[in-house]
């Protein structure tokens, strides 16, 4: 059985960066202050969002938080 996903919407609406390849998707965005954590929250919750109207999961062991020194 083939099985296909369009995941062209997931990154509507995000102000982040949204990189897609297969069936992996990485947001990504700089975080200065607390303006852009709470746009940085904003984009993780829209993500959520979509996934729960497609009945999508993300697979949370693969999650990790990256950062840079200055």
């Amino acid at each position: 059985m083939l099985f296909l996903i369009f995941t062209n919407d997931l990154e509507g609406n995000t102000s982040g960066t949204v990189i897609k390849f297969a069936d992996d998707t990485k947001i990504f965005m700089e975080v200065r202050d607390v303006h852009d954590n709470i746009r940085m929250q904003a984009d993780l919750d829209r993500l959520l969002k979509w996934a729960d109207k497609w009945q999508m999961q993300f697979n949370v062991s693969k999650l990790r938080l990256c950062m840079w020194p200055d």
